[in-house]
């Protein structure tokens, strides 16, 4: 649940910096967050590996 919530609270706050500091569109804003998740998760992150998700369980 830690790391859900950590995850959660990550993506928020950068759709907050992207929308009200930086003046993005709500629809480009989670464009360009989908964008940077999808680009980091193929640089193989712990986070995004299947043991440490099953390790979470």
């Amino acid at each position: 649940m830690k790391q859900y919530y950590w995850e959660v609270r990550r993506h928020y706050e950068k759709l907050h910096e992207l929308i009200f500091d930086r003046g993005l569109e709500p629809l480009e804003a989670l464009e360009k967050l989908i964008d940077e998740v999808c680009a980091e998760a193929e640089e193989n992150p712990k986070w995004a590996s299947l043991e440490y998700l099953d390790s979470l369980i």
